[in-house]
């Protein structure tokens, strides 16, 4: 419990500079569009393979438990291979 409650104290004193540099770093349409890409594969990955959120897709389960821990926006591209 000790460990855990020093990384949580650590995490926001590390990570608020990080944010801080890169906020208003601008991006591309084509960058923009890769994260959602990837949001889509993590959706994906949650509601067919993860075991500790399948219980969601079950008959009975709690799907919008599933959901709601999705990401607001994604995309869905088949076969989508990102640029080189």
């Amino acid at each position: 419990l000790e460990f855990t409650c020093k990384v949580c104290d650590s995490f926001m004193p590390s990570y608020l500079p990080i944010l801080r540099r890169r906020w208003l770093l601008p991006f591309t349409s084509q960058q923009r569009h890769w994260q959602l890409i990837r949001r889509g594969r993590y959706v994906e990955f949650n509601l067919l393979y993860d075991r500790g959120v399948k219980f969601g897709l079950v008959p009975g389960g709690r799907t919008e438990a599933v959901l709601v821990s999705c990401p607001p926006l994604v995309a869905w591209d088949y076969n989508y291979q990102p640029p080189k």
